[in-house]
């Protein structure tokens, strides 16, 4: 404690406007700190506190307070006072609820009380309408939020929205007035459909739908037509849902550059991928698809390509184009292709290369044939590559 007094003289002496005392195994806040009048950030995070004194109101200059880690099993009464607070994080504490009178911090900008034991979140956060991030995640899934209120549709300036790990199921329809929501995160909760209000956030460019396999899943078996309506969109994860099949709508969406399907249940993806030409990262990992769209190679963006645990039999020539892919991993499929070549995910090329070379014997391209006899005997046909619509031929 003296050395963590002298600490806050030396703040006081130079009149500081930032003090990290954090991971000090605090278990209350010295008296002296609150005479630092000047002081605008406050860093308390990794310590044991579990209440903080009347006297932080003396910081009247304080925009942000970070009491990440602690031992909060509720919102210090006081701080409800601190109406100048453009940053307030209380994540990773035992928090059980937050009381309504979180809405008297209207100046707040940045609020995080994610990794919580918070069930309800109360309709007074409508009145933070200068909020433009809000973090009720759970990234380990153990989150215990059922429901938002309506009101939060009234953060009409939020930006970035996190309510990962959840226990959520629906959305209520005034998200949808979230117009310049551009990040929001839903992955791990208990949808089963996709949130229809979700597909009227125009400014979306990230969209987290997925789970992962450690700590909980959504359940979605199919999109909607909306999701074409996105037009924004550069991200999208629906890792681990139940998803059969894509509509066309998705290829709709010409600015994505990632798009993660891992652990669904596709068991064909349309060629009609290849108009998303901004598209640099796919991951269909753990599916049910037998080939690879035909002319995926097209897609001259494309610089990871994850395709594992599938069955894939064969791979689309047009992969021979594939110029700028940097990341190719195919394994665990049924490709006759030896290990060590398998392995070689971020040499691209030589995959490629090695399997069009030892398969050379079976297809060849209609564009570097010259004549295709069709039929028997006297009833020969002639037809130049123009004439016939077909990826490859098998040569007997």
């Amino acid at each position: 404690m003296k050395n963590i007094k002298s600490v806050i003289a030396q703040a006081k002496l130079e009149n500081a406007k930032t003090l990290s005392l954090s991971d000090l195994d605090l278990d209350k806040i010295p008296g002296e700190l609150f005479e630092l009048e000047n002081l605008e950030e406050l860093n308390l995070s990794g310590n044991k506190l579990d209440n903080i004194p009347t006297e932080i109101l003396h910081l009247t200059k304080l925009r942000y307070l970070n009491l990440y880690g602690n031992q909060f099993t509720e919102i210090p009464f006081c701080i409800y006072n601190l109406k100048f607070l453009d940053t307030l994080t209380l994540t990773a504490n035992p928090i059980k609820r937050i009381d309504g009178e979180i809405g008297s911090l209207t100046s707040l900008r940045r609020l995080a009380i994610a990794q919580t034991e918070i069930d309800t979140i109360p309709a007074e956060i409508g009145k933070l309408n200068h909020l433009h991030t809000l973090n009720f995640g759970s990234p380990l899934g153990n989150g215990k939020i059922l429901s938002l209120p309506k009101e939060i549709g009234n953060l009409t300036n939020l930006l970035v929205l996190y309510l990962a790990g959840n226990k959520l199921k629906i959305l209520p329809h005034e998200i949808c007035q979230l117009k310049k929501l551009f990040i929001f995160d839903l992955s791990g909760n208990s949808f089963e459909e996709f949130p229809q209000p979700v597909t009227l956030l125009s400014d979306l460019e990230v969209l987290d739908l997925g789970g992962n396999v450690l700590y909980g899943y959504n359940s979605i078996e199919c999109l909607p037509k909306g999701i074409g309506l996105l037009e924004k969109l550069k991200n999208l994860n629906l890792n681990y849902n139940t998803l059969k099949s894509l509509p066309d709508e998705l290829y709709e969406l010409k600015n994505l550059e990632t798009l993660s399907l891992r652990a669904n249940k596709l068991q064909t993806i349309s060629n009609k991928i290849c108009q998303l030409q901004n598209l640099k990262h796919i991951c269909v990992d753990q599916n049910e698809l037998e080939n690879l769209p035909s002319e995926i190679g097209n897609l001259k963006a494309l610089r990871f390509l994850e395709a594992r645990e599938n069955k894939l039999t064969s791979l689309p020539l047009s992969l021979k184009d594939a110029g700028n892919l940097i990341e190719l991993n195919i394994g665990i499929n049924n490709l006759d292709l030896p290990p060590e070549i398998i392995k070689k995910v971020d040499e691209p090329q030589e995959i490629i290369n090695f399997y069009f070379k030892t398969h050379l014997g079976k297809f060849f391209t209609l564009s570097e044939a010259k004549l295709i006899v069709i039929g028997q005997g006297g009833g020969r046909k002639n037809f130049t590559s123009t004439n016939v619509d077909m990826g490859y031929v098998l040569r007997k």
